[in-house]
């Protein structure tokens, strides 16, 4: 994915966790997956993250995601 589109999302997801607050939720229409907001940080479960590896920098990952315990 061109770099201008990762930032583009990194950006949207970004707006998502700032409008969030502790314990809300954000439905991912494409891949029809939700995530929770939690300590700062959206979290999912193995599919719902697999969708989002793919669109954003690692760095971006390990900061604002994390496995559903």
């Amino acid at each position: 994915m061109e770099d201008y589109k990762i930032k583009a999302n990194e950006q949207f997801f970004s707006n998502i966790l700032n409008v969030l607050t502790e314990g809300g939720k954000y439905m991912f229409p494409k891949a029809m997956q939700t995530y929770t907001k939690e300590n700062n940080k959206l979290v999912g479960n193995v599919i719902a993250l697999s969708h989002i590896k793919d669109i954003v920098s690692d760095k971006f990952y390990n900061e604002n995601f994390k496995l559903k315990e």
